[in-house]
Order: structure tokens, then sequence, then C-alpha cells
């Protein structure tokens, strides 16, 4: 398989049915634009996913950029945006 790390990345069946398997925060921001989130789904690093937590969090009514490293906002990805879990 030959292509840049998103590209790579982005084919995590393939990666899995070869017994290889992709970092768990790619697993994590997969599932969150799987379930509706407006997130990108190639995340690859904690740093990535910090940065894309916050660019998904800004513009939101309830943000307030005082609290925006607290666990608080983490309680918000287990709900679908659609209202469903």
């Amino acid at each position: 398989m030959f292509g840049t790390v998103p590209e790579v990345y982005s084919r995590t069946d393939e990666l899995e049915e070869m017994g290889l398997t992709v970092p768990q925060i790619t697993k994590i921001f997969r599932s969150l634009h799987d379930r509706g989130f407006d997130v990108s789904p190639s995340v690859f690093t904690v740093s990535q996913g910090a940065d894309e937590l916050m660019r998904y969090f800004e513009g939101r009514e309830w943000y307030d950029k005082r609290y925006h490293y607290r666990p608080v906002l983490f309680r918000h990805l287990s709900y679908s945006p659609h209202g469903r879990v």
C-alpha cells in the first residue's frame, strides 16, 4: 500500500484486513465522523485531534474559550448531533 499518511490511514478497513491497525485517535475521529459529527476522519495524532475538536467547538453557541481544555466539553461527544446515541 502506497500513498501519503492520510491516504494510507484513510483505508482503515484494508489495513485491518492486513492485520495492521491505525492509531486509536484515528478510530475515534472516524467514528465521530461516521456518526454525523462535522470532524475530519483524517486525524493521526492527539495534537491534531485537539486542533480538530477546537475547530468543531468554535462557533457553537455554548462554546466558551475559557473552558476549551476542560473535560466538560467531552460529555457532548457521547451524543449524536442528530439527537441519537
